[in-house]
């Protein structure tokens, strides 16, 4: 099961993931977060993945959140936040994902309190010395 959410004024899009995760349901997923990626696309957005209270997930329902994420990042995200269970699955994360985390635009935590976000916006900037 999952729960999505859009906060326009943050450019975020947050989806938490519970019980049991499969394949079908992030395909699901994905075809829902691509209709509103098209509103952010041209400005650039965060997205927040949630799946700390998912009970089992497959393989194929990890592959399918590595594309979620792939088709985000090609389309404009800004950074992607995965909040996991354990310290293992951190690890486990950020070395099949290296490439991204180590760019900063995934990062991988067990407490949201923690999330970096970008700057989406600039209200004003002073150069004055």
């Amino acid at each position: 099961m999952y729960l999505l959410s859009l906060h326009e004024d943050r450019s975020l899009i947050e989806a938490s993931l519970g019980g049991r995760v499969t394949a079908d349901e992030v395909s699901v997923l994905l075809d829902e977060i691509d209709e509103i990626v098209d509103q952010f696309e041209s400005q650039g957005f965060s997205l927040l993945i949630d799946h700390s209270l998912a009970k089992t997930m497959d393989q194929h329902a990890r592959a399918q959140l590595a594309d979620l994420k792939d088709a985000c990042l090609s389309r404009g995200a800004m950074k992607i936040v995965t909040v996991v269970a354990s310290d293992e699955e951190v690890a486990r994360n950020v070395n099949e994902r290296f490439h991204w985390a180590m760019e900063g635009r995934e990062q991988y935590v067990l407490d949201s309190s923690r999330i970096e976000w970008p700057a989406t916006k600039v209200a004003r900037t002073s150069l004055a010395a």
